[in-house]
């Protein structure tokens, strides 16, 4: 069948869609791939129809599904009637003025000859454009406006979101309730839990060893865990480091059933749950052979993470605070649910669907367990979320720290016949001049999604403490918006 991308939907499988992302004009067809089952495949702009494909019904039929992608458009973003026909007003801010009196008085009070004080009054004219400006505080009004009718209508608890471009947040807002059926309002400095977006960061976590000669990307997992190499199948013996983070190791898509359970269990510190979790996977067989395909693993990840862990001696966790969070002054970013137990003091994860929100408490069951931290336990603000997302916008250009421009262009190269980089969907798009960076991320109860656009020197994030189809839909809208509105 023909779409245009694929791409992980955490606790749904693997996400196809024919108009990825916010980018309303754009419906490009893309290349052929495999339905492969027990995939839960669904269709983010039709998932009411795709029931039967979920069921392998329509996966013979590639002209009836491609009809499907190419007719489902991405729901355009508009604003209400009040507000078409603002552009204008939103100038007349006290520093514009300032320039439009000074040319009012040039124009017309100053005693000199009608022609050269009209000369003079339009020269002025035109030094004062570049600083004519929109007011931040309409910016925001749109951005909230925005945020509000997106949640209303996908009836969500609560959704953010946040632009920066050249460093700077250019806007940022947040709508809702940190807990269903609770009055505590979110803030524009809550924390989110973002999922699989903390793949990338594990990827840039690797790469700073690599920098540093303590592993290459051509390691191997039988180099870093000789003691199991009479264990492993043949297979797993060969699996190296990049392959691992580009989700083409042949990782299971699925954990396996009992070492799930296991994990869920949480028995001993999160670099010993790891470590058990990783043996049982690695000495039992591949998915697919290394490099045959790209299957979306937080297996992967796990068995990244734990090789990091070895080489140098310390917790995933601790690396993160150490090399990465501290050095970018991530101070909101942490691992698990955002809430402290018992406490509503940020949001709080939600399970259901339509509207029917059932929140769920910080404790146990508000996250996926450590064994698979590196595929998907930050949380952060999304702040901090744009100031990480920030360096690899620039990082092929400047390099950050240690990290030299030709690392950041291996981190945000996918191998030949996919596009996932090393935790990173690779995209072209009109609107970011060329490539963009992106990545959702979901733990179930929370979904944030991320856009980067290098040429632009632009970051989008979005997230709302729900997951499913109606969160995913409403994270692009508002991505949708703030390139609308904001983007120069």
């Amino acid at each position: 069948m023909i779409v245009e991308d694929v791409f992980p939907f955490e606790g749904r499988g693997t996400v196809v869609t024919g108009l990825r992302g916010p980018d309303p004009k754009l419906a490009r067809k893309g290349t052929a791939i495999e339905l492969r089952a027990p995939t839960d495949v669904c269709f983010r702009n039709s998932i009411a129809d795709m029931e039967l494909l979920r069921k392998g019904r329509l996966s013979k039929d590639p002209p009836k599904v491609l009809g499907l992608l190419l007719t489902s458009p991405v729901p355009s973003i508009s604003l209400p009637e009040e507000q078409k026909y603002s552009y204008m007003p939103k100038y007349l801010t006290s520093e514009n003025l300032i320039w439009i009196t000074a040319w009012l008085f040039v124009t017309f009070a100053i005693p000199k000859a009608w022609l050269q004080r009209r000369l003079l009054g339009f020269f002025i004219g035109l030094l004062a454009i570049p600083f004519l400006s929109p007011s931040k505080a309409r910016a925001a009004d749109t951005l909230d406006v925005e945020l509000k009718r997106i949640q209303t209508e996908h009836k969500l608890p609560a959704l953010a979101g946040l632009m920066m471009q050249d460093g700077k947040i250019v806007v940022q807002e947040a709508t809702g309730v940190r807990k269903s059926g609770s009055p505590e309002a979110v803030t524009i400095n809550d924390q989110w839990h973002i999922g699989s977006c903390t793949k990338s960061m594990t990827a840039t976590l690797a790469a700073l060893f690599v920098e540093q000669g303590k592993i290459k990307w051509e390691t191997t997992v039988s180099d870093i865990f000789p003691e199991w190499q009479k264990e492993m199948p043949d297979g797993w013996r060969g699996v190296t480091l990049a392959q691992l983070l580009t989700h083409s190791s042949g990782a299971p898509g699925e954990p396996p059933a009992d070492l799930w359970a296991q994990a869920w269990k949480k028995i001993g510190s999160p670099t010993e749950q790891r470590l058990a979790f990783v043996h049982g996977l690695l000495t039992r067989p591949q998915q697919a052979p290394a490099g045959s395909k790209f299957i979306y693993s937080n297996q992967g990840y796990a068995i990244a993470g734990a090789m990091l862990e070895r080489i140098s001696g310390k917790p995933w966790e601790i690396l993160m605070r150490e090399m990465l969070f501290g050095p970018l002054d991530m101070k909101s970013a942490g691992f698990g649910e955002p809430a402290s137990l018992g406490q509503v003091d940020q949001p709080w994860g939600h399970t259901g669907k339509n509207g029917e929100w059932k929140p769920i408490p910080p404790g146990p069951g508000a996250d996926n367990p450590p064994s698979i931290g590196p595929a998907g336990t930050v949380h952060c603000s999304l702040s901090d979320l744009a100031r990480y997302a920030g360096i690899h916008g620039l990082g092929e250009k400047d390099g950050w720290g240690a990290l030299k421009p030709e690392t950041f262009a291996k981190l945000h190269t996918p191998p030949a016949g996919q596009d996932y980089a090393m935790g990173w969907g690779i995209a072209e798009r009109p609107w970011a001049a060329g490539k963009a960076l992106t990545h959702t991320g979901s733990n179930t109860m929370f979904f944030t999604d991320v856009w980067v656009a290098p040429k632009k020197n632009a970051v989008f994030v979005s997230a709302t403490n729900v997951g499913g189809d109606e969160a995913a839909k409403a994270c692009d809208e508002v991505i949708a918006a703030m390139i609308q509105h904001y983007l120069k």
